[in-house]
């Protein structure tokens, strides 16, 4: 935590098929004594930790203190092949100065291990 921001980020589930969307909630906190303005950056990343992903820069502006925005954001993982990812967030000040970072580790999966993880459901 720098300047009195706080970010944490989170998907709305472990694991995603082909053609889903990952739903990422992004929250920055201010706990300082000031009003705050930044910008978000997201992008996904593979298990070789290649950018597969930029999201669009999310902005917020005059973050009263002891507020708290929170800046939803999806990424549709396409045709991505199965394997791990994780969303890495950094949150930057408006002139570009780092603020703090978080990561969300989720997996993509084939459509033959969904089908195992419903049958073990079902038992």
């Amino acid at each position: 935590m720098v300047d009195g921001l706080q970010l944490s980020l989170s998907a709305d589930r472990a694991s995603y098929r082909a053609n889903e969307s990952v739903q990422l909630a992004a929250v920055v906190s201010n706990l300082g004594n000031h009003h705050h303005d930044g910008q978000l950056e997201v992008r996904i990343v593979a298990a070789d930790d290649s950018v597969v992903a930029e999201l669009p820069v999310q902005s917020f502006a005059a973050l009263a203190p002891g507020a708290h925005r929170a800046l939803p954001l999806s990424w549709p993982t396409g045709l991505s092949r199965a394997g791990s990812y994780r969303a890495q967030a950094t949150l930057r000040s408006m002139d570009g100065t780092w603020v703090g970072a978080a990561e969300s580790p989720f997996a993509i999966v084939s459509s033959a291990e969904t089908s195992a993880l419903a049958a073990l459901r079902l038992n």
